[in-house]
């Protein structure tokens, strides 16, 4: 596979613009990524937006158009956060110790009935299932974006100080 950027690199070097009209030629590359919001950056947040995707709902069928929208899952996952937050639930151990008062919680707040459901599997999940606590502990709390974009910066700044020497050594065409 070719590294995004060296494609980026070959489709201005190859021409694939010349018979566009000079003012279109510029060509500019946009990196996006994914983010999770805020919330979900720790722990307890984690664990509750995986929770309401469906994480510990186990292998079943999936039919898109009875999924709950997804704003409504991040606004789920988000309160979720913020009421055990304010129990001062704020590990999953918390949640673990107090699934019973969690689980009464979760069934009092204002969530579409699938996203409740999902909650409940969950903290049942990690109450019942040391396998399953663990897993919920090794959650992801970022996106494999922002991992790989950390990645990339680590890369670019070793090799700082070799492409600085090339650079200190070239020959500038422009002088020519």
């Amino acid at each position: 596979a070719i590294p995004r950027m060296a494609r980026c690199g070959r489709s201005v070097r190859t021409n694939s613009h010349a018979e566009l009209g000079e003012a279109e030629r510029e060509v500019r590359f946009k990196m996006l990524r994914a983010e999770l919001p805020n919330f979900a950056t720790v722990e307890v947040g984690a664990f509750a937006l995986w929770a309401l995707c469906g994480f510990w709902g186990g292998p079943k069928k999936v039919t898109y158009n009875s999924e709950p929208e997804p704003s409504s899952v991040e606004e789920g996952a988000q309160a979720l956060a913020e009421a055990f937050e304010s129990e001062g639930w704020g590990s999953l151990e918390d949640l673990r110790q107090s699934s019973r008062a969690a689980k009464e919680l979760v069934e009092e707040m204002d969530l579409e009935p699938k996203l409740k459901k999902r909650m409940l599997a969950a903290l049942t999940a990690i109450r019942d299932s040391p396998a399953d606590f663990d897993k919920a502990q090794s959650l992801e709390c970022d996106t494999i974006d922002e991992r790989r974009l950390n990645e990339l910066q680590r890369e670019a700044a070793r090799q700082a100080p070799a492409v600085a020497k090339v650079r200190y050594h070239a020959i500038d065409a422009g002088m020519c």
